[in-house]
Order: structure tokens, then sequence, then C-alpha cells
């Protein structure tokens, strides 16, 4: 369970920093680097003295982050996400990986940002894609996979340099939180996630040894009473 690490030396805001980055995907566990995200995402990226090395993508990527962290998705299950997909509150989608079907329950917070984007860009129809590639008149197809992973993976290694990004940052740091919410109830993650095994679960969110040993030793289905 133990993860391998790859280390190397970058600059990072005009000082070199030793990076450990872990081999495969991991969540972003500290909340502080969700809030620098955020920033990043809506302000761009400054160094010391203030000057932006890297601009704010078009907000349509803060939205895409947003809904994707919120939801729990991967950012490919969000670009295919519909105005009625997030305005009722009975939708489901199909996940593309697993085939598998997931609610789609935007957290109250984050429901007025939505709904303000769809507002300003006059979403009216609730059969349209939120991401829709609008630069070229293609409304009815959603913007590049790749373009979106790269512009949201710029700024994500640039705040978290030592964190691997991939189509499931969003969701297992979605799903991260929800085991530190759920008091590291890790059935309710597994639920959550459609795995079968809460093994599984435990690898994907990034647990270690000892963090799966604890997690497994609650995992009690009887609750006590053998």
């Amino acid at each position: 369970m133990e993860r391998t690490t790859d280390t190397y030396t970058t600059t990072r805001y005009g000082k070199e920093v030793e990076i450990h980055k872990p081999s495969g995907s991991t969540p972003i566990t500290e909340q502080s680097k969700l809030y620098e995200i955020k920033k990043a995402l809506t302000k761009g990226i400054m160094n010391e003295k203030g000057k932006v090395i890297i601009k704010a993508p078009h907000e349509k990527y803060y939205i895409l982050w947003s809904l994707s962290l919120g939801l729990g998705f991967r950012i490919s299950d969000t670009l295919k996400l519909t105005v009625k997909d997030v305005t009722s509150s009975n939708a489901e989608i199909t996940e593309q990986k697993t085939g598998k079907r997931r609610m789609v329950t935007v957290p109250a917070g984050l429901q007025p940002v939505i709904n303000e984007y769809i507002r300003k860009y006059d979403l009216k129809e609730n059969d349209k894609l939120i991401f829709a590639n609008r630069k070229d008149g293609t409304k009815d197809k959603a913007i590049d996979k790749s373009q979106a992973y790269r512009k949201l993976r710029e700024i994500v290694e640039a705040v978290c340099p030592d964190v691997q990004f991939s189509n499931h940052t969003t969701r297992k740091t979605w799903a991260y939180f929800l085991y530190l919410k759920e008091d590291k109830n890790i059935a309710i993650v597994q639920k959550a996630l459609n795995h079968t095994s809460s093994l599984t679960t435990c690898d994907y969110i990034g647990l270690s040894k000892k963090e799966l040993k604890e997690t497994l030793i609650k995992y009690d289905p009887m609750s006590g009473e053998w």
C-alpha cells in the first residue's frame, strides 16, 4: 500500500526546492491547498514580487474544477454534465469509465456559483452542456478533455508540486475529505465511489499501511454485535 516516490529539484517562485512526488495519482489532502488552487484558478499565480507568472485561465476551468471536486466526479464525467444535471434535484449520470450510475448532488454552497455561471452565459436550455465548446460554435460537443486536463494540471501542479494530477484527482480528493468527515468510515466512501472492495477504496484515497490497518479495525460489518 506504500507508494513509491520520484524525487527531483525544481524552481518555484524563484527558489530551488526538492520535490518528492508520488509515482501514481494521489488526492490533495490539505484544505489550504484547495483554497490556493481556487485562488490560482480565479486570479492566477504570482511570485514573491507580485508579478503574475501564470495567468488565470477562463472561468469555465474554475467551474469545471469546482464541480468535479464538489461532486466527486472524474474530470471526464463532469465535462458531460448538462444544465439540467446541475439544476435538477434528482439527476443521475452514467460514469464513463465504469458504466455505473451516479447521483449528481451539487453542494449547497456551490449551487449559487453554478447558477450565476449559467445565467452569465445564457445557458437556458436544459439539455445544453455546461462546458460546450462555444469558441468554434459547436454547442453540442464538450470542450476537449485533453485541453481541460492541461489547463487544470498547470495550475494544480504549480500550487501542489508534490501532487501527480490526473483525471481522478478531484474524485480522490473528494473521497478523502468524505472519509475524514464521516469519522473515517470507509464503508460510506466505498459505497459513494461504487467500489466493490474496501481495500480498493483505501488504496484509491491514498491511505498508508498504518492508516489502512487502523481503518479496517474500525470497519465492523456487525457493529460489534457478533
